[in-house]
């Protein structure tokens, strides 16, 4: 029976909406500045140091050996809250556990909160505000205004995930109706996308699930360059980060992959990505060996 839920198991609606809206905010990047650049990488490490602008851990080792302990971060996150961009200003590199802590947060609400990351680390609200400063300062002297940007973008970005769950629903039922008119099925009544709260147990264990797709981050982060890089190597690997916190490591024997392959259609047909939902899948890294 297991096996059986693992087949059927589908795509739920608001991923498919919130991977549009992260492939449409990426596109925009692209035609507003083009790819974020080694240069703009190495820019933005001398402007922190080189040290983990939210935790302040000195990051020259981690990148020197790559480790896989660090990680590019949107300081702004990309989905249609923040309306994040890919471009100087909003990208930084970070402790990878700093990362996986923030996930889809603001980096507001990130900073300020007293959690049980900062707790573990020792870090105090003083000093967390005073990073804070510093990569607000940071996002002006690149001249990136996120406010301004959500003030244009949110809407639209609101508006499109809108439409592309609604456009989904509409295609099942239409899909249902065309059905019914060949008599092969017995079709049934398409089951509401949310259950109501008063249909479930009180007693009744919560499953796992999310509303959002893992993030996806490539090293090189530029997919076009990666993909050049990866044809040559043939080799790569997975770094897996959940919600519980756990990373795992993944090899990718890429012998098959061609110029003609599909990128994301080769990661999303692995089984962890395959398995996001069950086992808490938060975050995926990609690195060239």
């Amino acid at each position: 029976m297991g096996l059986l839920t693992k087949v059927v198991k589908g795509v739920a609606f608001g991923d498919v909406s919130n991977q549009a809206v992260r492939n449409i905010l990426t596109e925009i990047s692209k035609c507003l500045k083009g790819n974020f650049t080694e240069q703009e990488m190495e820019d933005t490490l001398d402007y922190f140091n080189w040290e983990c602008p939210y935790t302040g851990r000195d990051l020259r080792n981690s990148i020197a050996n790559k480790d896989g302990t660090y990680a590019t971060d949107h300081i702004e996150p990309q989905n249609r809250e923040g309306c994040g961009l890919n471009v100087k200003g909003n990208l930084i590199i970070v402790d990878k556990r700093a990362n996986s802590a923030k996930r889809g947060l603001s980096i507001e609400k990130f900073m300020e909160d007293d959690s049980d990351f900062w707790t573990k680390l020792g870090i105090d609200k003083a000093t967390r505000m005073a990073r804070l400063k510093k990569i607000k300062a940071f996002q002006k002297d690149c001249g990136y205004d996120p406010d301004r940007i959500r003030l244009v973008v949110h809407k639209l970005m609101e508006d499109h995930y809108d439409h592309i769950r609604k456009e989904q629903e509409k295609c099942i039922a239409d899909t249902l109706n065309a059905l019914k008119t060949i008599h092969l099925f017995s079709v049934a009544t398409p089951a509401p996308t949310t259950t109501p709260a008063t249909t479930i147990p009180v007693t009744a264990k919560k499953a796992k699930t999310h509303s959002y797709q893992p993030d996806l981050i490539f090293h090189p982060a530029d997919e076009e360059e990666f993909k050049k890089e990866l044809l040559k190597s043939k080799k790569a690997h997975f770094e897996l980060t959940y919600d519980t916190g756990v990373t795992k490591t993944s090899p990718w024997n890429a012998a098959k992959f061609s110029t003609t392959s599909n990128l994301r259609g080769n990661i999303e047909s692995k089984a962890f990505w395959r398995e996001k939902d069950k086992e808490g899948l938060v975050k995926v890294e990609v690195f060239i060996d």
